[in-house]
């Protein structure tokens, strides 16, 4: 794992299995990444292994405050145990388009079409992914796992937008107990999740299927981590 620091940012950057500096290959960023790298490299390490997966550069990079940087606009706290959410997405996004991209294709041959660079993450950071999309044709695949589609009027937004790229490839985990005993709104994240993906399927040339699992939000991350890194790359 190479680990940078990009305008402030700790950045982890997995590579596949022998990889060569002159080799060119599509590039996955992924939210969260003190908490996700440890994760995506174990489920890479299986996969790679197991012959299962298509070679590809995975970074993971940080956030700041993932409470602002992973919610596209400002919110209420849902919990006296947490600040509100600070709506920093547009920030974020233009920090990974101009920052980041440009650090990651400079340092690594990657592929840059569209089609070949993807995003993903998990809550929170599973929907700043999808909002990527409506911000940006710089991605043409975003991973969802767990997303967090109870945010405020975040359904509404997805209704009355579009994604950039009319062909991206949208992938979306969740569990069956997700939100279970939870207060409002977290107590309807399976049926956000529900309404948000018949949404999807209206904005995209690609199929969306919602995959689910038995479990609630914190369960089986490394499972629904693996299940979509095969489904991005088979």
């Amino acid at each position: 794992m190479d680990i940078y620091t990009v305008c402030g940012r700790e950045i982890f950057v997995l590579l596949p299995p022998e990889y060569h500096k002159d080799e060119c290959l599509p590039v996955l960023y992924f939210h969260d990444g003190k908490d996700t790298a440890p994760l995506l490299e174990k489920a890479e390490h299986k996969l790679y292994g197991e012959g299962r997966l298509k070679r590809h550069i995975t970074v993971a990079l940080s956030t700041s405050d993932r409470l602002k940087d992973l919610t596209p606009w400002p919110g209420k706290a849902i919990s006296h145990k947490f600040k509100d959410f600070g709506g920093g997405g547009d920030a974020y996004i233009a920090y990974i388009e101009n920052n980041l991209i440009p650090f990651i294709n400079e340092k690594y041959a990657t592929r840059k079409e569209a089609s070949e660079v993807s995003i993903g993450g998990v809550s929170l950071g599973g929907i700043m992914s999808i909002y990527a999309l409506y911000k940006s044709n710089l991605f043409g695949n975003a991973l969802c796992i767990s997303g967090s589609f109870w945010y405020y009027d975040f359904i509404e937004f997805l209704k009355s937008n579009s994604p950039k790229n009319k062909n991206a490839k949208i992938i979306l985990i969740s569990g069956k107990d997700e939100g279970k005993g939870k207060p409002e709104p977290l107590d309807k994240t399976t049926q956000y999740a529900e309404e948000a993906a018949e949404i999807l399927k209206g904005k995209t040339n690609h199929p969306v299927n919602l995959l689910w699992d038995e479990g609630g939000h914190h369960h089986n991350r490394q499972n629904r981590i693996e299940e979509g890194l095969l489904r991005l790359y088979k």
